[in-house]
This record gives C-alpha cells, structure tokens and sequence, in this order.
C-alpha cells in the first residue's frame, strides 16, 4: 500500500515514546513492503533536518511556530470553542503543504498519529479519496481531566478543567469522521468508540525495538531511575508526587537510596528540585544504556492515557518496574510477575523496598518482564494488526 503518514513533529531523535511510537510506525510500514510517505510540522521546539529520516520514508515539511503564547491562550479562552493546545497545530502552512501533495499524488491509505491532525481532515477529504486512519495515541481529554484531579492549585485545576471540556467536544465531533480509529490500548479503544460510534475501532499497541546492542552494566545497589519526557506535564506531576509522598519512605528504610531522573526539556522547576539523594540528568544520549545503570525503574504516573513506551523499554531491557496502575495501562502485565503495580504511597515506597532488599527478586521480576514484552509487544505483530485494519476499511 501507499500510505500517507501525518506526524505534529519529525519523529527524531528517539529520545521519548512519542518520537519512537510514531517513527517505528513508519519504518515497520516500510519494512512489510508498504510505501510510506511522511508530512510532518518542522516546529521550532523541535526542528529537525528532514534529511534524518530519508532512509525510513519520502518526507514533506511545513515550517511552522506553535509555541504557546499567553496573550494567545486567553484570546482562545475568550473567543474560541476549540483547545487551545489543538488550535494552536492548525497552521495554514501545513493545509497548503497537504493540498499541493495530495494534488499532484495519490495514496492508498492516510494516516494520522494524534487526534490534533484532525483540525486536517477537511483538507485531506478534499483532495483525496483515501480512507483516512486515526492511531489515537491517547484518549486526550481523559490526560486533562485526570490531571485536573491531581492538582491543588485552583487555578490550573479549574483550567485543565477547561481543557477536557473542550477537548472532549473536539474528540466528539472529529472522531466520527475518520474511517477508522487504532486505539493504543483496549481500554481508549473502548472510550472511543463511544465517542465515534459506527466508526471501526481496533486497539493496537505501540510496540518494543530492542537496542542494537548493550554492553555489560551491573545496576549499582539501592538505585532507583525513571526515564520520560520532563516537558510532558504528566511526569513531572508523577514525580512531584512520589518525591512529596513516597521517596521519604524509602530513605527512612535506605538511607544511601538514590533516584536518578532522566528526560528531555526539564522545566525550571524540576532543576530546582532539592530533595536528598536525588539526580536531575536531564536528556540523555542512550536510555538503553541510562536503564541498565540502575536497580529498580520507577512511573508513578497519576494522570494520562495510552501507552508508557519508557515502561516497555524498560521491561524489553529485563528491568523491574514499580509503576501506578494508570502508568501500566495499555500493557497487559500482571502485576507481580511482570511488574510492581502500586496506587498508594505506602504501597509504592513498599514495593520499591522490597526490591532494593532482594536482588534476586529483582532479577527474576526483570527476566519475565523481558519475555512478557518481546513475546506480545514485538513489532511484526503489531504491523500485522495494523494491516488488518486497513484490510477491514478496504472491503468497507
């Protein structure tokens, strides 16, 4: 097949689970014999040179500005029905670049990565006659309207608020008009197919690529990790909470306990973070090789939705993970076995505790999550469910 694939970014370097979710994508589309031709935004927050992916796919550019602006935000808020974090994507450059495409080629199949493309359906339907596929990498208003209800402040509590209201409509009057939706986990898919009624949804997870070689590192003893995107505001509301409720728990049992965060683009605050025996590394240049350093990896996600491809990561490396039951949403573990699953902070510091006392447990929880990830979330697997979807669309 031909397929046109639409990204808010170029998906590169793979230094977060965005970028890899959307670039293997393609590359897997590609390595099953498909066609694959990208157009993405080349935003300034993350411009990159569009030649980084010409081994992978064909790729179209607009050069755009999306950068949050206050005074841009309140005219929205004022005067807008749409979210201002999915307005602020529709760019006029990006309609030209899709209409001047799809003029002059055709395609078999388009398809979107992120409910935000869809401010450009009406461009996409005008000039071409393709079926057109979300991959909803998550349900998004759900991401608000959790961390609505895991912020004190008032003021930003009442604003995410806003944001999952808004953002609700937009998923309600988009989504039925795609031909078909791929859901990262069964429990979106379920969402939204109550949002897109009669349009078919299957969920298809985002999958695992090992790293093409490790060398040999002993974790050092009593370390903690977590590895993900700092700009993304869900960690970081995670992370002030395990530092608020749980680490002080682990250091009263492991005083020399030491967690060390790694991830891309850290606010001011987090650098500013002074809590004992914590590490701010900031973006690094192997999270393969940053995940073997360490004893224990820890997600103690409390808002969001999709998939945690950081936890995958982790587990295809056999680490054992400590993550909240809506980090681990979308992976099919058992806790236990593949993984610790905790809710409280008495039952997180508890299930990091346990691990850092017993090594063997710690390996033995790494080796079955390591079977568990390449056994279900390899990616030949994933491209095939894919493919079955686009069969589905084709014979609709």
């Amino acid at each position: 097949m031909k397929i046109l694939q639409l990204t808010l970014r170029i998906p590169y370097p793979l230094n977060d689970g965005g970028a890899q979710a959307m670039y293997h994508m393609g590359a897997q589309l590609e390595a099953a014999g498909h066609e694959v031709t990208l157009a993405a935004l080349n935003t300034r927050k993350h411009y990159q040179d569009p030649s980084v992916l010409h081994q992978v796919a064909a790729v179209y550019i607009a050069e755009v500005d999306t950068t949050p602006r206050p005074w841009a935000a309140l005219w929205n808020l004022l005067f807008s029905r749409q979210p201002y974090n999915i307005q602020r994507f529709d760019q006029p450059a990006f309609h030209d670049l899709l209409r001047n495409l799809l003029q002059r080629e055709s395609f078999d199949l388009i398809q979107l990565e992120g409910v935000y493309l869809a401010v450009y359906l009406p461009t996409l339907r005008k000039y071409s006659r393709a079926p057109v596929v979300l991959r909803a990498h998550n349900v998004e208003y759900r991401i608000w309207e959790r961390m609505a209800g895991a912020e004190h402040n008032l003021l930003r509590r009442t604003y995410f608020r806003h944001l999952a209201r808004r953002g609700r409509r937009f998923e309600a009057q988009m989504l039925p008009r795609f031909d078909g939706i791929a859901a990262i986990t069964p429990e979106d898919a379920r969402q939204l197919s109550q949002l897109a009624p009669g349009v078919p949804v299957q969920p298809v997870p985002s999958g695992y690529t090992p790293p093409p070689s490790l060398s040999e590192t002993e974790p050092a003893l009593h370390s903690l990790c977590f590895l993900g995107s700092l700009e993304w505001m869900p960690n970081v509301q995670g992370l002030e909470w395990f530092l608020d409720h749980v680490w002080g728990q682990v250091l009263k049992a492991h005083p020399h306990a030491q967690l060390h965060i790694a991830g891309k683009n850290p606010p001011q605050k987090v650098l500013y973070w002074n809590f004992p025996n914590v590490k701010i590394h900031g973006q690094v240049p192997d999270a393969a090789e940053f995940l073997q350093r360490y004893q224990v990896v820890i997600n103690p996600l409390l808002s969001g939705s999709g998939i945690r491809v950081k936890i995958l990561e982790a587990m295809g490396l056999g680490k054992a993970v400590v993550c909240t039951s809506i980090a681990k949403e979308g992976i099919l573990l058992t806790s236990g076995m593949h993984a610790l699953v905790a809710d409280t902070p008495e039952a997180f510091a508890q299930a990091v505790v346990q691990l850092l006392e017993q090594p063997d447990r710690c390996q033995l929880l790494g080796a079955q999550a390591q079977a568990f990830t390449i056994q279900n979330y390899s990616w030949p697997g994933i491209i095939a469910q894919m493919e079955a979807l686009y069969a589905r669309l084709s014979r609709a």
